[in-house]
């Protein structure tokens, strides 16, 4: 199956280990963090850009988070 799909084995064992761990503190983080900037998003008529979703998630969630991550968060989920 390897050969077919064009990777090594190892890479394939690699790859299967990791689907069957748990989720990262890191991506638990990014995941909250994506339903957060997705409620404050659509809550506000999908009119929001990233320095009004930082400003909610700073003020009315008090998450810390840079303006720079909920930019690069924003633009893998709605690009």
């Amino acid at each position: 199956m390897c050969k077919v799909l064009g990777v090594s084995t190892s890479g394939y064992y690699v790859w299967e280990k990791r689907q069957n761990q748990d989720e990262t503190e890191k991506e638990k983080w990014n995941r909250q963090l994506d339903e957060r900037i997705k409620f404050h998003f659509y809550d506000n008529l999908s009119a929001f850009g990233s320095p009004r979703i930082h400003d909610k998630l700073v003020n009315q969630d008090k998450i810390k988070v840079s303006q720079k991550t909920v930019a690069i968060r924003m633009r893998a989920l709605f690009f």
